[in-house]
């Protein structure tokens, strides 16, 4: 989808939560509400079994305070969602959750600030706020490597898991904008 309109196309997105918005060339997901930020979700994209699969967009991320984790997830099939979370947080309660800034690489479901998840969580990167910059993923679905780049210099690699044999995978991508307070 290259958002060259003015609304959402429901054939290849649902959207959630408060607030997604198209404007021409831009797809925004905001949090308007208090614990009830925007959700983008594209349909089910079918996807080669072997063969490295490139994601490549713009990004323009923003924060408005220390309680905010957004996240560019994909998920294969039914395997469990991997991609990055966006962190500003500083919440801490010592049990469950730890203060993590920068962008994460997760897999397995995992979000940068629960701390039994550490192990599904990469190291964190120089995060890039209120600028525009190019994201690009790569995916190898036979080794299970996830490569992440911005402004087309490689950040990490991190094993995600390799692609159970299918006959026709498909790729989901979610985009959210979760934020507290």
């Amino acid at each position: 989808d290259n958002f060259s309109g003015n609304s959402i196309d429901n054939t290849k997105w649902t959207t959630s939560g408060n607030t997604v918005l198209e404007t021409t060339n831009t797809m925004e997901v905001l949090t308007t509400v208090t614990d009830g930020g925007g959700s983008l979700t594209s349909v089910p994209i079918p996807i080669n079994a072997s063969g490295k699969i490139t994601i490549t967009r713009q990004a323009f991320l923003h924060y408005a305070n220390d309680y905010f984790i957004g996240a560019f997830l994909l998920k294969v099939d039914d395997q469990p969602w991997f991609g990055v979370d966006y962190a500003n947080m500083d919440y801490s309660d010592g049990v469950s959750y730890m203060p993590c800034h920068g962008f994460c690489l997760i897999r397995n479901g995992a979000r940068a600030d629960f701390i039994q998840s550490q192990s599904d969580i990469s190291a964190a990167m120089t995060p890039q706020w209120d600028t525009w910059f190019t994201e690009k993923i790569t995916y190898d679905p036979t080794t299970g490597i996830m490569d992440y780049f911005l402004n087309d210099v490689s950040q990490l690699t991190f094993n995600v898991g390799i692609l159970p044999p299918t006959t026709a995978p498909t790729m989901t991508l979610s985009f959210n904008a979760w934020g507290w307070y």
